[in-house]
């Protein structure tokens, strides 16, 4: 049996997620030594848009793996039950043998690991936002807001990744109960 080639949905969240991260980066570099004065002199080529975009997008699509799994993984660390529920829940609902309860499930699941990645990409973002007030001029005060906005929404993100958790988890439990009956 040949594996299935990802879907569009599996590969832009993580893509995504790193192009949040890799921009927040981008501005705490730019912040402390002005690094996008240098980057836009070498951007007027040609040359430089087909030597570098396919290189960001594959860093990108690394950073957002990596911040989806190091959430993943602490959340796991931290919420014990949380793992051991999600597991249960897809082997309740694959039992059933329904492909639109498996889809909404694994949706749902996909759901919380972008909600989970995004929350320190967005606090990098916010942190890179701050680094660069310093060459917003008159509209600093846009970028501190914007900075405290991204931290803030990184922040609640989690939040949101475990009622999206808790939803998979009735879900199943409905689904199991109505094939018990």
């Amino acid at each position: 049996m040949a594996a299935e080639r990802p879907t569009i949905s599996e590969l832009s969240g993580p893509l995504a997620v790193g192009s949040i991260s890799f921009a927040g980066a981008f501005l705490i570099v730019d912040g402390v030594n002005g690094l996008f004065l240098l980057i836009e002199q070498y951007a007027q080529s040609a040359t430089w848009a087909i030597l570098f975009a396919v290189p960001t997008l594959v860093l990108s699509y690394a950073f957002g793996v990596i911040c989806i799994r190091i959430m993943s993984m602490f959340r796991s660390r931290y919420d014990k039950r949380c793992g051991r529920d999600a597991e249960a829940a897809f082997v309740s609902i694959a039992s059933l043998k329904n492909d639109q309860l498996v889809a909404r499930f694994l949706d749902l699941q996909r759901e919380q690991e972008f909600l989970l990645g995004a929350s320190p990409s967005l606090v990098v973002l916010g942190v890179g936002l701050f680094f660069a007030v310093r060459w917003m001029g008159g509209f600093y005060l846009f970028g501190y807001l914007a900075g405290a906005g991204c931290i803030g929404l990184g922040a609640v993100l989690p939040l949101i990744a475990h009622y999206i958790a808790l939803q998979s988890f009735h879900l199943a439990e409905i689904a199991t109960r109505r094939s018990d009956a």
